[in-house]
């Protein structure tokens, strides 16, 4: 399975359209995994041999999508970096 790249829009909308969190990965009495969203949503995760880690995924999603917004942000005032390195300008492209 080859994963698709989120971009830093996709992301933010993504992060922006969920509920407020904290969201955490939790137990249930009976120690089956779900998410906890905030102070009173829930998520239930099928019980399987990862439905814990699963949990811990979906708990870090907001997370992983600040952060990918945050690389994307990166990576773009590192290009625009080099190309002021390699063309002998401001970040601007201002001579």
């Amino acid at each position: 399975m080859s994963a698709r790249l989120v971009s830093a829009d996709e992301a933010r909308a993504l992060r922006e359209a969920a509920a407020p969190g904290p969201w955490r990965a939790s137990k249930g009495r009976w120690g089956e995994p779900y998410v906890v969203v905030g102070e009173r949503a829930y998520i239930t995760v099928p019980e399987s041999p990862r439905g814990h880690a699963l949990a811990a995924l979906i708990a870090a999603a907001p997370d992983l999508a600040a952060t990918v917004e945050a690389l994307h942000a990166e990576v773009e005032r590192l290009r625009a970096e080099r190309d002021a390195l390699y063309l002998g300008t401001d970040a601007r492209g201002t001579p």
